[in-house]
């Protein structure tokens, strides 16, 4: 790739991080603002950026099959679902927060599932077993992340038990039909977060 076009690269990145900044999406509030952050986020997202196009230069001229408009897509995606967790527009819109992380951000999940699909039902053409080898190999990764995670919403849910013991005393349910409920429905709710973080 030329210098210039890698100039015009950094040149653009820089322009939507300075756009970034200048709608306060942004903010010191978030840490986001700082100059030390913006310059390494136009960094690497230049680095990023110029990878892939390298990458898709490389495999044009040795003609391979190469699918450069899915990882540019999953690139993208990729920082929706950082932008969707971090939330940078709850304190600049409501209205924009709202449309934003229930809106535009809620394609990634699906996307990457249909892109994934696409790959493994690919495979599995070429090796017939080539499912069952991925189940096996994604099962322990997503049960492993989900217990790493299930502490953290544990810890969430921690702060908000004043609120449950409010709404416990509210419903006037006796204490040992809570015992029951807590022993008939801890193992749905377990099930539940495994699900739920893995997501």
């Amino acid at each position: 790739m030329k210098l210039k076009n890698k100039l015009f690269i950094i040149f653009i990145i820089t322009l939507l991080v300075w756009f970034l900044r200048i709608i306060n999406v942004l903010q010191y509030d978030n840490k986001l603002a700082y100059p030390i952050v913006l310059v390494t986020m136009i960094a690497l997202f230049s680095y990023i950026t110029i990878y892939i196009q390298e990458n898709i230069d490389d495999n044009y001229h040795q003609h391979k099959i190469y699918y450069q408009n899915l990882n540019i897509l999953k690139y993208v995606l990729s920082i929706l679902v950082i932008i969707l967790h971090l939330r940078p527009f709850i304190h600049y819109s409501n209205e924009l927060d709202l449309a934003f992380n229930n809106i535009v951000s809620r394609i990634c999940v699906p996307l990457f599932f249909i892109i994934t699909g696409y790959f493994v039902a690919k495979k599995e053409k070429d090796k017939s077993n080539y499912i069952d080898t991925y189940i096996k190999r994604t099962i322990p990764l997503y049960l492993m992340w989900s217990l790493i995670y299930i502490p953290i919403i544990l810890m969430t849910m921690i702060q908000y038990l004043t609120q449950i013991n409010e709404y416990i005393i509210k419903m006037n349910i006796s204490m040992p039909l809570i015992i029951l409920l807590i022993i008939v429905l801890l193992p749905i709710v377990l099930i539940v977060m495994l699900c739920y973080s893995g997501v």
